[in-house]
């Protein structure tokens, strides 16, 4: 399994990429949602995009969740759903807080 650069993506295509501002992807915490796009171990063609709820923030400022979307190919991915998946701020492509921690 790997996982797609957002901001790389962001800074290769600014007009038509977005991402979520550079707080909220540096400063996530358990129980949010984050979208991060996975692409296949050995090829660049026909990544998926997939939720991840977080679940511990680590010291280096990288993230460890799970994955909550069921692959179309799990073979091919490299991943299943529920499987731990660590990433850091820069695979996120999009973030859902809780409810309960939703700023109003």
């Amino acid at each position: 399994m790997r996982l797609e650069n957002a901001e790389a993506m962001h800074a290769a295509h600014p007009d038509t990429f977005q991402i979520p501002v550079d707080l909220e992807r540096h400063v996530l915490w358990s129980g949010c949602g984050v979208k991060l796009g996975f692409l296949p171990p050995d090829d660049d063609a026909g990544g998926e995009r997939m939720w991840v709820l977080v679940e511990e923030r680590l010291d280096d400022g990288t993230y460890v969740g799970s994955l909550k979307s069921r692959p179309f190919d799990p073979e091919g991915m490299g991943v299943t759903q529920d499987d731990r998946v660590a990433f850091g701020p820069e695979h996120v492509l999009d973030v859902v807080a809780p409810a309960d921690k939703a700023v109003s």
